[in-house]
């Protein structure tokens, strides 16, 4: 689904040519880590608090998962896509002190605008099938996150790309070119 978020936003971006290591740093991020840590979380929630028919409690899990993980889910987001689509730890840590607090509200508007839909999911769904659910409602919020974790990428590696034809040629995307110049 972050792949999907991620191509909808690159799309949005109008970029000429998709890159694909942009994509699979998204898909990689969310298949080894937002996923498996949704997972865990939602089981937790359930645990410590469980719904059953308690309209409320499904509220508090899901204001859980918007407030707590979703935080988590950005940070992870710029720092995991962003070394994997080989941006140097320097660049990264500019970048989320510049974009961070832009990205969570961004990422929290998102989860209030979802919060209706994803509190009926939570509510009525069995705890198994609630990620596969918010992945679903997450295509939004993918996008959203991801336009807002590389608005300032390209300008930083312009900045730092020695060969300008890099970041001319048709075949290469800007993230790829990044791994070209090391």
């Amino acid at each position: 689904m972050g792949c999907v978020g991620d191509a909808v936003a690159q799309r949005w971006e109008h970029h000429p040519v998709y890159s694909k290591r942009r994509g699979v740093a998204a898909m990689v991020e969310g298949l080894l880590w937002s996923g498996p840590l949704m997972h865990l979380a939602y089981s937790l929630f359930e645990h410590i608090l469980p719904i059953g028919n308690n309209m409320g409690f499904a509220l508090i899990h899901v204001l859980l998962d918007s407030l707590l993980l979703d935080s988590v889910f950005v940070t992870s987001a710029f720092w995991i896509t962003g070394l994997l689509e080989g941006f140097s730890f320097k660049q990264l840590r500019q970048q989320y002190q510049r974009d961070i607090g832009g990205t969570l509200k961004a990422s929290w508007l998102t989860s209030l605008f979802l919060l209706p839909v994803e509190v009926v999911c939570f509510r009525y769904l069995p705890v198994t099938y609630r990620v596969l659910a918010v992945n679903v409602l997450d295509i939004v919020w993918d996008t959203v996150i991801s336009f807002m974790s590389h608005k300032t990428r390209g300008k930083e590696l312009a900045s730092t790309t020695t060969d300008e034809s890099l970041l001319q040629s048709p075949i290469l995307s800007p993230s790829d070119a990044v791994l070209a110049t090391n």
